[in-house]
Formats: structure tokens, sequence, C-alpha cells
């Protein structure tokens, strides 16, 4: 296999805050037809849309959602909380929002991206059927471009690109944050040749499949399950 080797002026190191040079860093993110996160999106500063923790003491419920509660399709599967009828496993979460302002109410259309462990790829386009409060472990972004397809190159194309700007965090496993999303560059994309080769039709087809041979996994698990216990039923009944 050939030598990789990029020439980078002292100069270029400067204009990244951490000085990072790395060649995966600089292999995703070097020079050519790119452009920064300001072409895609802006990035929401949770202290600019703060959650109004007082309203939350008055309702009977509310849904709210950790990255391990997030697949990684982006589907989230929420937990309801209470601050009027507490249960004992409800209190490490309902502390993190009350005391720490653990909390993001993000508008329909943002995208969340996880923070950790980004290769996961447990990121989320907020819409209607997911709408709720998130842990502020999400990088919160707002689209400037159509969210549905924005969602899409995050979870295919530019999914690299966010595992190539993380650092291992203090407790042992990769971490993002909103200064290693600005520096990344990302190539710039086509949106009219995306909207003329129907991609968003196309690509929802190949999810569906997707989604389709999973359900085939989980069935043909739960079919093997079952047969396993009757084993075990039979074993049983012989003693």
């Amino acid at each position: 296999m050939g030598k990789i080797i990029f020439k980078k002026n002292l100069a270029d190191f400067s204009v990244e805050e951490s000085l990072r040079c790395d060649f995966k860093f600089f292999s995703l993110n070097s020079d050519g037809d790119k452009v920064n996160y300001k072409s895609y999106f802006e990035l929401i500063n949770p202290k600019d849309e703060p959650v109004d923790i007082t309203e939350l003491q008055n309702v009977p419920y509310f849904k709210y959602a950790e990255i391990g509660d997030v697949s990684s399709e982006g589907k989230v599967f929420f937990k309801k909380y209470s601050f009027k009828n507490i249960s004992i496993g409800d209190w490490r979460i309902l502390n993190k929002i009350s005391i720490k302002k653990d909390i993001l109410n993000p508008k329909k259309g943002d995208i969340l991206i996880s923070k950790t462990r980004p290769y996961l790829k447990k990121n989320v386009l907020i819409t209607n059927e997911n709408n709720g409060y998130y842990t502020k472990a999400f990088i919160q972004i707002r689209p400037k471009i159509n969210p549905e397809i924005l969602y899409l190159l995050i979870m295919t194309l530019f999914a690299e690109l966010f595992n190539s700007v993380a650092r291992i965090g203090t407790k042992g496993y990769p971490t993002i944050s909103d200064t290693d999303v600005q520096s990344i560059l990302f190539p710039k994309i086509d949106l009219k040749r995306i909207k003329d080769t129907s991609l968003l039709e196309k690509a929802k087809q190949i999810q569906n499949t997707i989604a389709n041979y999973k359900n085939t996994i989980i069935k043909t698990e739960e079919k093997i399950e079952q047969t396993r216990q009757s084993l075990i039923s039979l074993v049983k009944s012989s003693c």
C-alpha cells in the first residue's frame, strides 16, 4: 500500500483551535471543493433556548430521551417522567434536569448529533413523531437546507467526517463537541442534482428494505428463543 503524505503550512495548524495534526483529521478535512458548517446548518447554543423547568413541574408527565434511548437508525424510545409522581428510579434523571438543567427542547426540523461515540450514529431528526425533550449530551443543529436531506447526509456521506474530529474523552471513548464540528470541512453538495435524482424517495425505499430485513431477523430470533424454551421445558418434564 502506498504512502500518503499531506503537505501543510505551519499556519494551517493555527486555524484549528486545538492544533490537531493527526492523519485521519487531515485526510478527511483536506482542502478542495469544500465548505464549513455554516453552509448547511447553524449550531444552537442551549443557553439561547432554555427550557422552563417550572412548566415541566406542572404537567402530569413529559417525554425525555438520553443517547441510550436512541437507535443507530435515529429511532427514539422516550421514557416518561413526572415531578408530581416521582418513582425511585426517576431521581437520577429528574435531578439532572432540575439541578444541572440537562435538557433540550429542539424544534421540528432540528437535528441532534450524539456527542459520545459518534460512530454509532445515534443522531435524531426532530419530527412530529419524536418531538420531546432530550439530554444536552446531543449537539443541536438547525438546518439551512432541507432537514431530511441534511440528516441523510449526516447519517451517510458526512458520518466519517464527524468521526474524524472525535477525541478520546475522560471516560475512554470518543467524543465530539460544538468546537469540533466547527472545524469540519464538508463536501460541497449540488442540492439541485439531489432534487433531480429524487434522492429522498429512493433512500426511503432502501431504508424500508433494511427495516424489513431487521424485522425478519427479530422474528427469527424470537422463533429460536421459543424453540430453545421448548427444549428447556422438555428437559424439565423428563427429569
